[in-house]
């Protein structure tokens, strides 16, 4: 029983990291990141059962159009290396093993944990770093939900989410790693601008 095949959505997002998809331009046939993900799975004949999280009717028609095809032994052993390779940079790239399940919240201090471990890994996979210091302000500075901010350095260091987390990351380690890669001097003129786009007087 396979469940996570996409690491929360980090592997089926519609572009890949730059090292990811040029491996993928090796492939003699061309495939989605998802439809990778799942023949993959697929292809193994001791699976029984696959676990998806869909989050709407277009994902529902996508799987099942995928899962037509995808039987143990679809794929050739150059494609299984592929995989195996894409896996490996995947590894590589992402700071953090998160999967977004959210096991860990709600955080006592008000850390929005996922969603700050989401920006972290977008940073260290697609290497635009200065873009994600603006969407960590927009994610995490209140901006986007109502109650205030819930940035890492609110972290109070109390280890509640570690028994809660089924990767069983250093949560509060990443948080204080994070804080040092994505908050600085500038993260009020970012939060600033933020809610300028978002149509948001400053002082709301």
């Amino acid at each position: 029983m396979i469940m996570e095949r996409l690491r929360g959505g980090n592997r089926g997002a519609p572009e890949s990291p730059p090292a990811v998809q040029k491996i993928w331009d090796e492939a003699p046939i061309a495939r989605t990141p998802v439809a990778w993900a799942l023949q993959w799975v697929w292809n193994r004949p001791e699976v029984t059962v696959v676990l998806s999280g869909m989050n709407d009717e277009a994902h529902i028609e996508e799987n099942i159009s995928i899962v037509e095809t995808a039987l143990p032994g679809s794929l050739t052993q150059e494609e299984c290396e592929l995989v195996d390779r894409v896996a490996d940079t995947y590894h590589e790239l992402m700071r953090v093993g998160c999967t977004g399940c959210g096991y860990c919240m709600p955080c006592p201090a008000g850390v929005m944990i996922p969603a700050a471990f989401e920006v972290l890994n977008k940073v260290h996979l697609f290497g635009k770093k200065e873009e994600g210091k603006f969407l960590y302000a927009l994610r995490l500075g209140g901006v986007l939900r109502p109650g205030g901010t819930g940035y890492a350095s609110q972290c109070v260091q109390c280890g509640e989410c570690l028994e809660k987390c089924p990767q069983h990351i250093d949560i509060p380690g990443v948080l204080s790693e994070l804080v040092d890669e994505l908050e600085d001097e500038h993260l009020p003129k970012r939060l600033a601008e933020a809610r300028k786009r978002m149509g948001l007087k400053p002082t709301e």
